[in-house]
């Protein structure tokens, strides 16, 4: 919880003893602990990530999962977050029963590849033997790409149970891990999204480095959501100037709070959740202005940001708003205008007094339009071109 608002991790990976998703290859990353090439630095980027974030130094995952999980909501309780959900944990049969174990805080996802033999008959059993939540696929591990028809019935399940599918995309496993593969962008799905609507696809991560590609995608999508999940340390690596602020700010301008949803992608002990990476998301939405507002008889808020229906496992009406003061909405429309007129009767100095925001607001936008009126206003095309532009923006 944080300041009074309940918190759903919808994007966590349970620390199990062996491989988190044992369907899929061996992962193969590069080892930055030790030089590649003799006589050459290395930089151990995860040494530095993990000093960065003053994070301890992870513990190997105990062989029995119920000390690992005695261990989660003891760490839960003490941050005070309400339920997680675990889009792995050593396969499906392993993690349903990690998940009955505190049924009210865990939830689980199906996380076996796509290319299993039985895929789908194992995602029918997930969804409705095993009380999964969702679908979870590592897109750069699939070798075909994921428009192909034979991963259909794997979207149809998905439609029929009213299930979400989370997919990875862009690098994956960080320092050292993969960079390549035939479903690195997420416009691997930019066909069955459109020929399964009602299926809700989530890329975690903000798209990780393919954010430009995630933003076409959800613009041209509805049933597209986001999650914040992570350090989101990518950002670091684009060949441009980018924060964690601007990524969330741009996301928020392009299709707005409601298909945005928190997570932070924890996992190991002993730091356990991730609070950190809580505290920043917050922090940099909080100065958006943006605001949560919980009534009291709104008893579950899935996640920071919007609302998600789980497979109407939970349904919570949208309880977020831009709180713009009148004051601010003011300021951008005066601006605008400002240089809308400027650019046409170069009424420089009328326009300095205009400019003048040591007035109140009403006196501004009076002085405003009586300039207009004095001068001539712009045609309704011109009008009509203006408005065009900040609707294609």
């Amino acid at each position: 919880m944080i300041q009074g608002i309940p918190i759903f991790d919808m994007h966590c990976h349970f620390p199990v003893k062996g491989d988190w998703f044992p369907d899929y290859p061996k992962f193969d990353k590069v080892d930055f602990g030790k030089p590649s090439v003799e006589g050459f630095e290395v930089r151990n980027y995860g040494d530095v990530w993990r000093k960065a974030f003053n994070f301890p130094k992870p513990e190997a995952a105990d062989e029995n999962d119920e000390v690992m999980a005695k261990k989660w909501i003891a760490d839960m309780d003490a941050k005070k977050i309400e339920k997680i959900g675990w889009t792995s944990g050593g396969g499906n049969n392993r993690l349903e029963k990690i998940c009955k174990l505190y049924p009210d805080r865990f939830f689980g996802y199906a996380h076996h590849h796509p290319d299993s033999l039985d895929a789908a008959e194992q995602l029918e059993k997930a969804f409705k033997e095993q009380n999964m939540i969702g679908y979870k696929i590592l897109g750069p591990k699939v070798p075909t790409d994921l428009s192909d028809k034979k991963y259909y019935p794997l979207w149809e399940i998905c439609q029929k149970y009213d299930k979400p599918v989370l997919i990875h995309f862009g690098l994956l496993g960080a320092a050292g891990g993969q960079a390549s593969g035939i479903n690195m962008s997420p416009f691997a799905i930019a066909d069955v999204s459109k020929k399964f609507p009602k299926v809700k696809f989530i890329v975690p991560h903000f798209g990780c480095t393919c954010m430009e590609d995630l933003l076409q995608l959800v613009w041209t999508r509805d049933n597209i959501w986001v999650d914040t999940s992570g350090s989101n340390q990518w950002i670091r690596w684009m060949p441009y100037k980018l924060s964690l602020e601007d990524v969330q700010k741009k996301f928020i301008d392009t299709i707005g709070p409601s298909r945005i949803m928190f997570a932070t992608d924890s996992s190991w002990m002993p730091r356990g959740f991730a609070y950190i990476y809580l505290e920043e998301q917050h922090k940099n939405f909080r100065f958006m202005n943006l605001s949560v507002h919980v009534p009291a008889d709104d008893i579950e808020l899935l996640g920071l940001l919007g609302r998600f229906d789980f497979a109407g496992m939970h349904r919570v009406p949208e309880r977020i708003y831009l709180n713009i003061a009148l004051e601010q909405f003011l300021f951008v429309l005066t601006k605008r205008a400002f240089l809308f007129f400027q650019r046409r009767f170069r009424l420089f100095e009328r326009f300095a007094q205009f400019g003048n925001f040591a007035l109140p607001a009403q006196e501004r936008m009076t002085l405003l339009l009586q300039t207009a009126a004095a001068h001539g206003a712009a045609g309704a095309d011109d009008v009509a071109f203006e408005g065009g532009d900040v609707e294609r923006a």
